[in-house]
This record gives structure tokens, C-alpha cells and sequence, in this order.
């Protein structure tokens, strides 16, 4: 899953420069023929509708007392054009730009004067998908301001939801991040991290489909497409998300559904960029993803279920899951019938959102103790308990990781204490033990860090390395050769040299493990041990 989270981090990276790209070089073409300098209605006009993608509302202007008599309506990728007595005063064109064939989404305000009373109005809306044709707009009449501040009273509840959820998933984010800091960086924190990304990017989603928002920001291609990017990348925590849930996280079910997703999310920027289809055309893809994604969580319920893996926390969890997956379904339905979702599924993800980080912040607290204990006994099945090197365990599983590709780069050196016998025999085991230590720190010292130093028995010891030159692995003999262990005895005048005997060896053409090269560096320590003890003695 690593390349997935690799792969998904970069289509992040991607989205945010063409979002920054469309924020910079998008504009709307907008014509106003007049500018003036506040009560509100709702008028009624006749609709026609050509079957195909052309809409025309038709209506007589009628008297207002509001001081700026504005005529406002939302659309929703339509071309706009609005002529009163026949004579055309407001228009939105599609510009001339690399973000395809729509001039976005957003409010439009048509200001009236004195002398356009009593006339009749037409507003002609070209609808740039098929998706979006026939979709009548409510028409508002009366002052802008007044206007305004309707539609934004409105959705005042939407608005506060969507900060919410915003502020759930960046506080979830934070205290990860805080744990991550602290060292605590299991597969809990890792889950909730997902379930932070997640809730985050709904929230940026959610706000982005409340209609008022391009009067808060005005750019409402950006917004518009900002909406189907944060649509597409929250698919893919969410899925990550749901796995961890799961006993078997690591069924290929789980990996097809990230793959699908990393595939509609690349394959649906590079045809908008490419200018071929644009996002509205390709979303399709992305429910199609949806979809695959629920049914794998419910056969994955049913299957662990049969299996006696799914525990009464779980059950709930997944019955909560499987309500809010057809709540997030029914909120695409009326996107793409009304071109706005439901708010109650937005609560739902919400209610759901808090209860989950509640249980993981919880699980968290509590595994970070037994974590705590797990590592050290997981240290403690690794260490050799007397110099605290890796033991023969260690090493057993460390060379059985090795590949072929591995093999080829390792350098072994197998490594024996001179004389300890003779040592614990006359000058006492505690002096033996010294030696074993001390000995074990001169090693250490003698290789660069990234070599991995084991205790593989009572006097022997093994360092796993590669990419060393001649000149170093030289200078390593060299330094044995010269060095002799100094081991005093703590309290009394008992002191003993030692030697180190070493052989080295590294990969030859056959070799299919480390143990056969180990063999080969371990005769030639042998013989190593026997020249250091004919020099000692004469």
C-alpha cells in the first residue's frame, strides 16, 4: 500500500497546481450594459425547453421599491443570455480557456432601471452538458443586497456544517501529527490519519457545493472544479480508511478499489488538461468506483462475518458504514439531478466522523501503553540481553529477508573473541563478560552505522554490511590486528588482553543465502584466530 499512498500523494500535489493554475487564469466573460447604484421576490416566468440543452424563461419586468431593482438567478454550466424589450443586457459567454466548455457555476445578477419596467424579459440558458440541461433556476427580484443576504441566511447551516467537518479533520490531522511526533506511529494513528484527509477534504467538498459560495469567493469556475477534485480525492482515504477496519486488510479487493480510484483520478486530469472531456463528463467513473467500493465492504462484511472475525464494535462500525456509503450515493443522485446535495448526508458523515475519531482517540490511548510494552519485549526477543547488539535471533531473520538482487551487494564479516575461554576459566566469568561487552563496543565503533552488528554466539559475532572499498575493509583487518581488548577487572588488578580474530567474505556466482557466504568468512576466521594466537605466543 505504500506505492498506492505515494501515488495518491502526488495526484494531491497535481490537483492543488491545476487548481492554483484555473484559480490564476480563469475569468468569466461577463457583458452588463448598466450599473445602478432593498425586498425580495420570486418571480414566476414561463419555461420552454427545446428537448436538447437550450432553456428560455419568459416574464414581464414588474415594479419594485427597492433602491437597486435587481433581477438574480443561479446557474449551473450554462451560457446565459438575458434581453429585456429585445435588446441584450446581460450576458455569460464560455471564454476562451484550457478548463473546457463551461463558464462555470455562480450567481448572475441583472440590474434593472426605470425604463425596463413593464417590459418583457427573456433569459436564453445553454446548458454545456447534457447532465445540467432542463434545469430551471429559481428567478429573484428586488434589491441585490437584500438578495444576497437571503441566499446566504439560507445556507448558513450548510456553511456551518461544512466548517465543521473541516475542523474535525484538521483537528484529527493535528493530533496525529502529535503523535507521530511523539513517536506513537502505529497502524491506529495511521487509520486515523485517513479518517482526518478524509473528513477534511468533505468538508472542502461539501462547502464547495453550497450555491451561495461563489458569493463569498467569486471565482466560480475554480469553485466549480475545486468541488469535482476534492469529489475524486476523497475516495481514496476513505477506501484506506475502511480497509484498516477490516481483519484482512489485505485482500486484492481493497487494492483494485485504490487503483481504480488513482486511475479516474489521473485519467480524469489529463483528459480535462488534454481538453478531450472535462470533469463533469468523466464523473461517471468515479461512481462507478463508488459503487465497486461498496459492494467489496459489504462482501467483506459477510465474509468475516461467516468467519466469526466481526466483533460487536465492528458490526455497528460496518452497519453505520454501509448506511453512510448509500447516504454518500443519494447525495451524487441529487448533484447530478438538482446540481446540489443533500445536506442530512453531510450530518450523517459528520455525526459518523466524530464517533470514529472519539473510539480510534480512545483505542489510541490505550494501545499507546501495551505499545509501549509490546516494544519492549519485541527489543527484549532481538537484543542479546548482555551488550545489547542484536542477537542470533535478529540475525536469522534479517538473512532470510535477503532477495538475489540483496545477495549480490553483501559484505559478511564473522568475528572471535581470542582466548575467552581461558579467561572465564582463570580470571573469573564476570571478567569474561566484560570482555564480551567491550568487545562488542569496539566493534560497533569500528564499523560506519549503517552496518547491522550481531551477537551470534558466546564468542562469536557477525556484521552484515555493503558498499564498502578494499581500502576501508583493509583498514577494518588493519585495526584488529593492532588492537588488543583491555579488560580490567572491576575492584581488583586483574587484567586480560584479548584479540579479535575476523573473516570476510562477500557474494560469489551460486551463492544462495547468507549462510554460505558466512561459511566461507567463518574458515577464513578460523584461520585468522590460529596466526593472531601464534603471534601472541611468540
Amino acid at each position: 500500500m505504500k506505492n498506492i499512498r505515494r501515488m495518491y500523494l502526488i495526484m494531491c500535489g497535481v490537483s492543488i497546481i491545476l487548481l492554483l493554475f484555473i484559480m490564476a487564469g480563469f475569468h468569466r466573460d461577463v457583458k452588463n450594459t448598466y450599473n445602478p447604484e432593498e425586498s425580495v421576490s420570486q418571480a414566476d416566468y414561463a419555461v420552454s425547453f427545446d428537448g436538447k440543452n437550450k432553456l428560455s424563461l419568459h416574464g414581464t419586468i414588474g415594479p419594485s421599491q427597492a433602491r437597486d431593482r435587481t433581477i438574480a438567478f443561479y446557474t449551473g454550466h450554462q451560457s446565459i443570455c438575458v434581453t429585456i424589450g429585445g435588446e441584450i443586457v446581460y450576458e455569460v459567454l464560455v471564454p476562451d480557456n484550457l478548463f473546457g466548455n463551461t463558464p462555470g457555476s455562480g450567481w448572475n445578477f441583472v440590474p434593472i432601471d426605470d425604463s425596463q419596467v413593464g417590459k418583457e424579459i427573456e433569459i436564453v440558458l445553454e446548458s454545456a452538458y447534457d447532465a445540467t440541461s432542463g434545469r430551471v433556476p429559481d428567478i429573484y427580484y428586488g434589491s441585490r443586497y437584500m438578495i444576497v443576504k437571503k441566499m446566504l441566511l439560507m445556507d448558513v447551516p450548510s456553511f456551518i456544517l461544512c466548517g465543521l467537518t473541516i475542523l474535525v479533520g484538521v483537528a484529527i490531522l493535528i493530533y496525529c501529527l502529535i503523535l507521530k511526533i511523539k513517536g506513537n506511529a502505529g497502524r491506529s494513528v495511521l487509520t486515523l490519519t485517513y479518517l482526518g484527509t478524509f473528513a477534511t477534504i468533505l468538508g472542502i467538498w461539501s462547502g464547495n457545493e453550497i450555491d451561495s459560495i461563489t458569493l463569498v469567493f467569486g471565482s466560480s469556475l475554480f469553485s466549480t472544479y475545486l468541488a469535482y477534485i476534492s469529489l475524486m480525492l476523497m475516495v481514496m482515504p476513505f477506501i484506506l480508511f475502511t480497509r484498516d477496519m477490516f481483519a484482512d486488510r489485505n485482500h486484492i479487493l481493497w487494492k483494485i478499489s485504490c487503483y481504480m480510484s488513482l486511475a479516474d483520478l489521473m485519467g480524469s486530469i489529463l483528459l480535462q488538461v488534454l481538453h478531450i472531456k472535462d470533469f463533469r463528463e468523466t464523473l461517471w467513473c468515479m461512481h462507478v468506483t463508488c459503487i465497486f467500493f461498496m459492494i467489496v465492504v459489504i462482501y467483506m462484511a459477510v465474509k468475516e462475518a461467516r468467519q466469526g472475525l466481526l466483533t460487536k464494535e465492528m458490526k455497528i462500525n460496518v452497519a453505520s458504514l454501509i448506511l453512510i456509503i448509500l447516504g454518500f450515493v443519494v447525495d451524487l443522485a441529487g448533484f447530478l439531478t438538482s446540481g446540489s446535495a443533500n445536506i442530512i448526508g453531510r450530518v450523517c458523515f459528520l455525526a459518523y466522523i466524530v464517533i470514529l475519531c472519539y473510539m480510534f482517540t480512545r483505542d489510541i490511548a490505550a494501545l499507546t501503553i501495551k505499545g509501549k510494552e509490546a516494544d519492549m519485549y519485541h527489543k527484549l526477543a532481538f537484543t542479546d540481553a548482555l551488550t545489547g547488539i542484536w542477537n542470533r535471533t535478529a540475525y536469522s531473520r534479517r538473512i532470510a529477508q535477503y532477495d538475489i538482487e540483496a545477495l549480490k551487494q553483501v559484505q559478511v564479516f564473522v568475528m572471535d573473541l581470542n582466548n575467552l575461554k581461558w579467561c572465564n576459566d582463570n580470571m573469573g566469568h564476570p571478567l569474561g563478560d566484560r570482555y564480551i561487552i567491550q568487545s562488542a563496543v569496539f566493534i560497533q565503533d569500528l564499523f560506519s552505522k549503517t552496518a547491522k552488528v550481531y551477537r551470534i554466539g558466546g564468542d562469536e559475532f557477525c556484521v552484515l554490511t555493503s558498499g564498502m572499498s578494499m581500502e576501508e575493509i583493509k583498514r577494518v583487518f588493519d585495526t584488529l590486528q593492532e588492537t588488543k581488548i583491555e579488560v580490567r577487572a572491576q575492584g581488583e588488578d586483574k587484567v586480560f588482553y584479548g584479540r579479535i580474530a575476523c573473516g570476510f567474505e562477500q557474494y560469489r556466482e551460486g551463492d544462495e543465502d547468507v549462510y554460505q557466504i558466512a561459511k566461507r568468512a567463518d574458515v577464513k576466521m578460523y584461520e585468522k584466530k590460529r596466526k593472531l594466537k601464534e603471534m601472541d605466543t611468540l
